[in-house]
């Protein structure tokens, strides 16, 4: 299927609370479809990278690169809307500022439509946050959209993303780490949800389209977290800010990261932090993060929260560092949590409350929790 866009490209794309994802569109208004890396084919053999259409009657449109007309239904892309990571010349406050989303090539211009951008620490291999909107209609999202395989795109030069992911090698740097493989073997399971997994930090089902969720899957879209948290606490924040989103009818900006990085004890007892790509001579890249942060904000009423969540599924006791701000959870209208640490401690704060431990967050005013 291909893009749906405005014709004013710069509002990105439409979106409808319609049954069945249908967008109407009335006689005489346009919209824009587009199949970048890729051409959109009509019924008479026209293919184009992308055009606007006309409505001009019941479910026909009118071409307006070539004056003909065409029922929507023979319209279709030959391959997946191409997706694509890039670097963009403003900064965050530490390492570099990214975009992923659709180029989109029309006569008059060139324009990237944007779904995330997020910064980046390039020496370190860890991405800061990723900041995306969710829209009010994302109920309406397309499910079971096939997963496909993650990227690199251009970062973590001279990382095999792919194999620091297997558990086998999670075991060897862990014994590397902590001088012990009957150690590592213990954090690190045979079988099971705990190794550590592609966290989404702007996840797939955040957004609406099946191009859209296609796109999420860039490693630099991704932090090291433990499968049972990954689908416990953490998807239980991220299923409850859509429903948010849905329920009150409201666009939300979330920022996901993570904060700290996490230590294990060793043979010793003495506590190490934990990377994917170590090597013993001292250079390390990919840590694994000890706390992950979903903030979420509604621009209009600006208000917002901040959901933490322990990226620790081992941890015994919770001792003071693992709290970076003051828990407020019983202020807002949030599930209760699933308080074992294997499925990843959870709390509330508040945004301004959080700058204090976290300092890149982008400045916006919060005059209110979003309750």
């Amino acid at each position: 299927m291909p893009l749906l866009l405005h014709p004013e490209l710069h509002r990105g794309f439409i979106y409808t609370k319609e049954p069945g994802n249908r967008i109407t569109v009335k006689v005489g208004d346009s919209i824009r479809v587009a199949c970048p890396g890729g051409k959109i084919y009509f019924s008479r053999g026209k293919s184009y990278e992308s055009t606007t259409l006309e409505c001009i009657r019941d479910k026909t449109f009118l071409l307006t690169h070539d004056g003909g007309t065409e029922m929507f239904h023979q319209i279709y892309c030959n391959k997946y809307p191409q997706h694509s990571v890039r670097r963009i010349s403003r900064g965050c406050k530490v390492g570099v500022t990214g975009e992923i989303g659709f180029s989109i090539r029309t006569d008059e211009q060139n324009e990237f439509i944007r779904i995330l951008d997020f910064c980046h620490d390039e020496q370190l291999g860890q991405t800061i946050y990723a900041h995306a909107l969710i829209p009010s209609v994302i109920d309406s999202a397309e499910i079971s959209v096939p997963r496909p395989s993650f990227t690199k795109s251009g970062f973590f030069e001279g990382i095999s993303m792919d194999n620091i992911y297997s558990r086998s090698h999670q075991q060897e740097t862990l014994a590397l780490i902590l001088g012990s493989q009957k150690l590592a073997n213990r954090y690190i399971h045979d079988r099971g949800n705990y190794f550590l997994s592609r966290g989404h930090l702007a996840a797939k089902l955040d957004f609406i389209f099946e191009a859209q969720q296609r796109a999420t899957f860039y490693y630099v879209n991704t932090v090291p977290m433990w499968q049972n948290i990954n689908d416990g606490n953490w998807e239980k924040i991220e299923k409850n800010v859509r429903n948010y989103a849905s329920r009150r009818n409201r666009n939300l900006e979330v920022w996901t990261g993570s904060l700290g990085v996490l230590e294990l004890e060793d043979f010793e007892g003495k506590m190490k932090k934990i990377y994917l790509n170590y090597h013993d001579e001292g250079r390390v890249a990919v840590p694994v993060p000890k706390l992950l942060f979903k903030v979420v904000y509604d621009r209009y009423r600006q208000a917002g929260v901040v959901f933490i969540t322990v990226n620790n599924p081992h941890l015994n006791r919770l001792t003071g560092d693992y709290i970076v701000c003051e828990d407020i959870c019983t202020e807002i209208n949030f599930p209760e949590w699933d308080m074992r640490t294997e499925r990843g401690y959870s709390y509330c704060c508040n945004i301004d409350d959080f700058r204090n431990a976290f300092p890149y967050l982008p400045e916006f005013k919060t005059r209110r929790l979003l309750i």
